[in-house]
């Protein structure tokens, strides 16, 4: 079953896309895009003030509004590449700017050295495994295989980071929500690599066989002799002036090439 905070927020969500759809009141996504954005940015900035409360709220209606867009841009049949890029790349800002509010707060805390080193790797984990997840569903062509891995535990899925950080900030247990979301998001890309490695068998990845070239077959030996011997007797002759007979030594190479071959 797939996370009920993810499930909560895109019924909120449909509501909404389908409240503004029956009010006939038009909103371009790509506006829609935005202001969810401006909406995560000012939580990152809150979070990173030390306003823990005022930005995990905000977060968490930036990550509901999140699938309004989308919702919107197919129901008055306004998708378009530009959008959806668009949407994926502001959605991967704010993720980013949303771990590093929080791991700011995490090195506000005195900590040795060890610790601060700790923090920083399963912050790298976390943050890179949130870009991968992103970049693994939108390569995967198996969708059937895609809507597995995001309904398995531990959840990946954006709303799932969102809101276990949401709950982290309020808790102040950042580690904990670094920890989680670094499994989480390594977890999905390592099962989505391994299942498209099984569809397409051991042998179809070759990572050790040298690929073997084409073959050529070579002329033989005697045709080069003909040809030189060729272009010698055509150096001692004329046609009509004392210079060589060019046209009827390319006659004669095309002649013999063809004959090679």
């Amino acid at each position: 079953m797939e996370l009920c905070p993810g499930i909560l927020y895109r019924r909120i969500s449909t509501l909404v896309s389908i409240a503004l759809y029956k009010s006939r009141i038009f909103v371009n996504p790509n506006i829609v895009t935005l202001a969810v954005f401006a909406i995560g940015m000012l939580a990152s900035v809150l979070i990173f003030m030390g306003y823990e409360a005022y930005g995990a709220l905000l977060a968490v209606l930036s990550s509901i509004l999140d699938g309004v867009d989308g919702e919107l841009a197919r129901l008055y049949r306004a998708q378009t590449r530009f959008g959806a890029l668009l949407d994926t790349t502001l959605d991967r800002v704010v993720d980013v700017m949303l771990l590093t509010a929080m791991f700011h707060q995490l090195l506000v805390v005195n900590a040795s050295f060890q610790q601060t080193l700790l923090y920083t790797v399963v912050f790298a984990l976390a943050i890179s495994g949130s870009m991968y997840v992103s970049y693994v569903s939108n390569a995967l062509e198996d969708r059937e295989c895609l809507a597995k891995l995001r309904s398995s535990f531990p959840w990946a899925t954006r709303d799932a980071r969102i809101f276990v950080a949401t709950i982290a900030t309020l808790l102040k247990a950042y580690t904990w929500a670094f920890i989680y979301i670094a499994i989480a998001t390594w977890l999905f890309t390592i099962r989505a690599l391994l299942h498209s490695l099984g569809k397409g068998g051991l042998a179809g990845a070759k990572f050790f066989v040298r690929p073997k070239p084409p073959s050529i077959t070579p002329r033989p030996a005697r045709a080069y002799t003909v040809l030189l011997e060729e272009y010698s007797n055509l150096r001692n002759t004329t046609h009509n002036s004392a210079l060589p007979c060019r046209h009827c030594f390319r006659q004669n190479l095309l002649l013999r090439k063809g004959r090679a071959l």
